[in-house]
């Protein structure tokens, strides 16, 4: 009796556990890009942050994630349909953007979106890959971002 309670006492721990560890619930808070690799065709390209005003991301619980820059901000829907794939698209409609998700924990976080090809033919490659570190929340007053079709 007490050895099959240890058992689901243990079960019911470990399933816990991996619950906080799945893709939604590590994606939850506020991001910012460390810097950014693009390849293309054997080229290849690496972007800092310092090099860069790049916005902070930051992905709410309910599926909205903002895009903040300069005390401004644009909303965005975003789902994880599997454990290694963001999809985020715009609230006004437009292209999905998918993203794969190459490593993502408590602090850091690797996204890779492919690109198209520049040029017509086959046989190219061309992505980019996103690094991006956790940080607190912000606290800023902000406003959203005016539509340019309004």
């Amino acid at each position: 009796m007490m050895r099959t309670l240890m058992l689901l006492c243990l079960t019911a721990f470990g399933l816990l556990a991996c619950e906080s560890k799945k893709p939604h619930n590590l994606i939850v808070g506020a991001w910012k890009i460390d810097s950014t690799y693009t390849y293309y065709n054997g080229f290849d390209f690496t972007r800092r942050a310092s090099d860069r005003n790049w916005a902070t991301y930051v992905y709410e619980k309910d599926g909205m994630m903002k895009e903040l820059k300069t005390g401004h901000f644009r909303q965005y829907f975003f789902e994880l349909p599997s454990k290694d794939t963001l999809v985020v698209s715009a609230t006004q409609g437009g292209e999905n953007v998918r993203f794969n998700i190459l490593h993502i924990d408590e602090h850091q976080m690797t996204l890779k979106k492919s690109r198209k090809p520049v040029f017509p033919g086959g046989k190219q490659e061309r992505y980019e890959i996103r690094y991006f570190s956790r940080i607190p929340l912000p606290a800023d007053s902000l406003t959203l971002f005016g539509d340019p079709r309004d």
